[in-house]
């Protein structure tokens, strides 16, 4: 009987465990895995988590033994997305699909949902600290049909790349604004920032560079509304945005008719359209 508690002992030491820290409150500050027993115990960590062990307010929780080393890195790496402790490093480890992410947001940009939300400041310099103006527009769920048929966006089930841009890139009551555009293309948005969600969970669903001199062609259609000039832009993705989250500072509002759908942010940071 010993020898058959100290076989199970062993097995267990050897298996594949997922633990968190927490700190005095309740808070999961640090979620690791290790095969055994001893990871959750050692003291090879990095200065913060020593610091944060050497006060002793902590609870050390663990799960497992789990089967197999993937399905440990698996929960361990869906912990981390999830719950984003602060003793971790900013992004989660192992495979993506592991990974939390914003609903209708492809795998492949499911780590940009641990970045912090984007700021106005962080949006007008996006361009290696140059100013970069944008036009963002609002993308909702209702489908339309007859002359402008195109998808609506869920994000259960979101449409191909193909249908996301033809729903980003029309139609818009541009019209008091694309007169100027034509004379001076330059003083045109540069990036069409398409975002989904509350006010309060903005999601950006794609994001794709504007042919400013193509602004120049633009002929009003569908009710005086415009299609925006667009350059081929892989993955939907200017300047590495889609899947980001904008943060609430940044102050995107869209109204509720036609000429508050989008919302242009100039060169200085300042907005022009959309809710007031």
């Amino acid at each position: 009987m010993n020898e058959t508690k100290a076989n199970q002992r062993a097995d267990e030491a050897a298996g594949h465990y997922v633990y968190t820290y927490r700190d005095g409150k309740g808070k999961v500050r640090y979620v690791g895995y290790g095969k055994g027993l001893d990871r959750p115990t050692s003291l090879d960590r990095s200065k913060d988590m020593l610091e944060f062990l050497s006060q002793g307010k902590y609870t050390l929780e663990i799960a497992g033994p789990y089967g197999s080393r993937e399905t440990g890195l698996a929960v361990e790496t869906a912990l981390i997305s999830s719950l984003q402790p602060d003793l971790n490093s900013s992004r989660a480890p192992g495979m993506t699909r592991f990974q939390f992410r914003p609903l209708g947001v492809p795998e492949l940009f499911s780590n940009r949902l641990a970045d912090t939300p984007l700021n106005r400041d962080d949006l007008v310099r996006i361009d290696k600290g140059r100013a970069c103006p944008f036009l963002f527009v609002r993308i909702g769920s209702k489908a339309f049909d007859g002359e402008d048929a195109r998808e609506g966006y869920s994000l259960n089930k979101p449409p191909s790349d193909p249908s996301i841009l033809a729903r980003m890139d029309r139609w818009w009551q541009l019209g008091r604004y694309v007169e100027t555009w034509k004379t001076h293309p330059h003083r045109s948005p540069r990036v069409l920032v398409a975002v989904t969600g509350p006010p309060s969970h903005r999601i950006i669903v794609g994001a794709v560079n504007i042919d400013q001199n193509g602004w120049r062609a633009a002929q009003p259609e569908l009710d005086q509304l415009y299609k925006v000039p667009t350059l081929n832009t892989p993955k939907l993705d200017a300047y590495a945005l889609r899947g980001r989250l904008l943060s609430h500072s940044a102050n995107i509002k869209f109204g509720a008719i036609k000429p508050q759908f989008f919302v242009i942010l100039n060169r200085s940071g300042q907005t022009v359209g959309g809710q007031k």
